[in-house]
């Protein structure tokens, strides 16, 4: 392993000190961007998870009676914060603080088994959070965070492998973090391939395969744990059933993937675009130097850059395959591409040897950059304004949250204890809201404003309301969701295609309120 670049002998103690110029400041501002993320309340899809886990942990069953498209590990996930840290979302923030927050150690060891010393990680670590933080409220502590995490874990796991001539149990690791990832979201498990390709190059050149053969097994074997516990749940709970429906039928015509066709490769341009160009003013320029001035590292590093570069690549192609791109995708791979970002960046500040006025004035540079806005959104301000004490309105989308708790506390005015509720829309924050539990296992109506699921699904729909009862409905309106849903219709529109849910609202329950984009009615007594 090379030694970290450094300045010239001559410089060396200077340098030295000129460092901190860079590494105090970033460390400084890691508690701040921390204590933001603090202040994030719940958007929509949080609310989604939380509601899925809150039945979970009333004895429903996922899937069957708890319903979302997406796999089962973010529900878990969230049901295993809330048993730990309740249902405030607080606890969420604090499982995000926590990972983030080992960011800086992490990415100092990975810095240092690539040969570019401890302190390269530490601006690395900055990129990262900043990243992340500057997503908001709405796209953190959603799946692709956690997938990042795990993804990120199993990333370190193989780079601390790369560093050792046997890790077996680092491996096995490995393994068990990818398939989290996968758990979340299949395509997200995908860096155990770079995985067990660099480390198979490394045990070739040590000629050592049959510590190769143990590694590669116990890598698989991790792998397989997590994904035959979650089947065995799913199984001894009664869920596979409705748990493969929902992925051999529902997902198909809500998710788009293409992890074959050449719509991977087409759609990973404007991914790769989108990450570089919106959220940071680091990525591109740190990437960049990191090609340029990192040249001959490779096997100086024992791989290390070149398998967390392809594993960041890799991650764009499973945001790619999915044809859509809102920015909580890109939490996805910001902690890959921070770590390799500061790379980039300290490999520049310590080849230009700065040291005195330079070394501050690229400081002041550096840290400044921090306050442009690629994406538009101002940060810095309603940052301060948050630590402060002063959130602002926190809309989630599609109704204001000041609508959300006008309708909300309605709702708890005007209904008892045991009441269940049904919103009809993308609305799953009234359920937090208003305390009521739903009426139905379609969190969301995403299933029946799709036209070709429209007839499957609103069945089980019907069946549910049946049996609960629920007292009170709302129809959400601006809640067109093309992207998910394949047509331009809100829900208040949407419900004219379904014959039976309509003529149930207006055989058995009365218009009692219009509250902005709510309409409530509540069930009619005998």
């Amino acid at each position: 392993m090379t030694r970290p670049v450094s300045a010239p002998p001559g410089n060396a103690a200077h340098s030295n000190r000129a460092d901190w110029l860079l590494l105090a400041p970033a460390l400084a501002a890691l508690p701040f961007l921390l204590a933001v993320l603090m202040t994030y309340p719940f958007g929509s899809d949080q609310a989604i998870f939380a509601v899925a886990a809150d039945e979970l942990a009333r004895g429903r069953t996922l899937y069957a009676q708890a319903w979302d498209v997406k796999p089962p590990g973010i529900i878990l996930l969230y049901l295993a914060i809330r048993g730990v840290l309740g249902t405030d979302p607080a606890g969420l923030r604090l499982v995000e603080f926590i990972c983030l927050g080992m960011f800086p150690i992490i990415f100092a060891r990975m810095a240092g088994w690539a040969g570019y010393g401890w302190k390269a990680g530490i601006g690395g670590a900055f990129i990262a959070v900043l990243c992340h933080v500057r997503l908001g409220f709405w796209h953190t502590g959603n799946a692709e965070t956690f997938a990042g995490f795990a993804a990120l874990g199993s990333v370190f796991a193989t780079a601390a492998a790369l560093a050792r001539p046997r890790a077996v149990v680092v491996m096995a690791l490995s393994g068990v973090l990818a398939a989290l990832a996968a758990l979340i979201k299949p395509p997200y498990g995908i860096t155990l391939l770079p995985s067990l390709l660099w480390l198979a190059r490394k045990r070739a050149a040590q000629g050592n395969t049959r510590v190769l053969a143990i590694e590669a097994a116990a890598a698989i074997t991790g792998a397989g744990l997590p994904l035959a516990a979650c089947a065995a749940w799913l199984v001894g709970t009664g869920a596979w059933e409705d748990f493969v429906t929902t992925m051999t039928v529902y997902a198909p015509a809500l998710v788009t993937y293409d992890p074959l066709g050449p719509a991977v490769i087409a759609n990973w341009f404007p991914a790769a675009g989108r990450i570089l160009g919106n959220f940071s003013p680091y990525l591109l320029p740190g990437l960049a130097l990191l090609v340029g001035l990192g040249r001959g590292r490779g096997r100086a590093d024992g791989g290390v850059t070149g398998f967390v570069g392809t594993s960041a690549v890799l991650l764009v192609f499973a945001i790619g395959a999915q044809g859509k791109y809102y920015p909580y995708h890109f939490a996805l791979v910001f902690p890959l591409l921070g770590f390799l970002a500061g790379l980039g960046l300290w490999a520049a500040w310590q080849r230009w040897a700065l040291t005195g006025a330079r070394a501050l004035l690229l400081s002041a540079l550096f840290f400044g950059s921090a306050t442009l806005a690629p994406d538009g959104q101002p940060f810095w301000r309603p940052a301060l304004a948050r630590v402060a004490g002063n959130p602002g309105a926190d809309d989630p989308w599609p109704t204001p949250r000041s609508d959300l708790r006008r309708s909300s506390a309605w709702l708890r005015s005007h209904t008892s204890a045991g009441d269940t509720l049904f919103v009809w829309g993308f609305d799953p924050l009234l359920y937090l809201g208003s305390g009521m539990r739903p009426a139905s296992r379609f969190i969301t109506n995403f299933p029946q404003r799709v036209a070709q699921l429209r007839a499957a699904a609103e069945a089980p729909l019907l069946d549910d309301l049946d049996a609960s009862r629920p007292r009170a409905v709302v129809v959400v309106a601006g809640d067109a969701m093309p992207w998910m849903v394949h047509n331009d219709e809100d829900s208040s529109a949407a419900l004219h295609h379904l014959h039976g849910l309509r003529g149930l609202l207006e055989s058995h329950y009365r218009p009692a309120a219009t509250l902005g984009r709510h309409a409530i009615y509540l069930r009619r007594t005998p």
